[in-house]
């Protein structure tokens, strides 16, 4: 029980993250929610009550998160109706006010509060002009059909960059990854193997030999390393890594050559 509290709460801050003034008003928004009149209002209060005590209830981490959503309890989260439950209170408070000036004022406030501790979710950080029609970024197409043309469709397994796993089964599925989400936790439970590989390809500092003979052990043919990001020795073929192409900064070898 003690592991199930201590899910609940890392879930929690998961989906929290900084939005704890947001997680407050929402709190107190709910409370007033019970003292309000109208069915819509008493509804909300409801349904607000019940989902928090289902998804903070360890009892329910216990027996749905860990078994049936590993890595992505947080997400139930999402089921609590945040947004609705403040425009509405919000909306109500506003409204008690008689004096149609006090209430224009008390609405320009709150719009003001909005724009000021607010995010816009249509940003420049959050959405871009897509580089094609898979809308991902292009480096992990193009790392993509480097794998796909090498291997000549023979669905060679390759290791690479955490960036360009998820956006590399978007794209094909006959690129077939040694690891993908699964590494975090999602989909299903890694392997011993995988997880020896993946840690070695994340070492601060990677024993290029040492991955290359673990690499080949488990079948794999390619490893793309990122240069940007990684100082690649200048001859590679001392550890067993022969050059194929690359696209920047993104660097493709292969384990071995017929």
């Amino acid at each position: 029980m003690r592991e199930a509290i201590t899910g609940v709460i890392i879930n929690f801050k998961s989906f929290i993250g900084s939005g704890w003034l947001m997680w407050g008003v929402y709190c107190a928004a709910v409370i007033l929610c019970f003292f309000l009149k109208g069915k819509r209002r008493k509804k909300l209060f409801t349904v607000s009550l019940v989902g928090c005590v289902l998804i903070l209830n360890p009892v329910v981490y216990e027996l749905v998160g860990t078994r049936f959503m590993s890595g992505v309890y947080w997400r139930l989260f999402w089921a609590l109706p945040i947004v609705p439950v403040v425009a509405v209170v919000l909306t109500e408070l506003v409204g008690r006010v008689k004096r149609n000036a006090l209430r224009f004022a008390a609405t320009i406030i709150l719009c003001l509060a909005i724009a000021v501790f607010g995010k816009s979710v249509i940003n420049r950080d959050t959405y871009g002009i897509p580089q094609n029609d898979y809308q991902i970024p292009q480096a992990a197409i193009d790392v993509a059909d480097i794998l796909l043309k090498v291997s000549e469709q023979d669905f060679s397994t390759a290791i690479v960059p955490n960036e360009l796993f998820c956006y590399i089964r978007q794209y094909s599925s006959d690129v077939r990854l040694t690891y993908g989400r699964n590494i975090w936790g999602f989909i299903n439970v890694p392997t011993d193997g995988q997880r020896e590989l993946y840690d070695l390809m994340n070492a601060q500092i990677i024993d290029y030999q040492l991955l290359r003979d673990k690499a080949y052990d488990y079948n794999c043919k390619f490893i793309v390393f990122n240069s940007d990001h990684r100082d690649i020795p200048e001859s590679m073929e001392d550890y067993g890594y022969y050059y194929v192409d690359e696209v920047h900064p993104y660097i493709v070898y292969a384990l071995q050559v017929d």
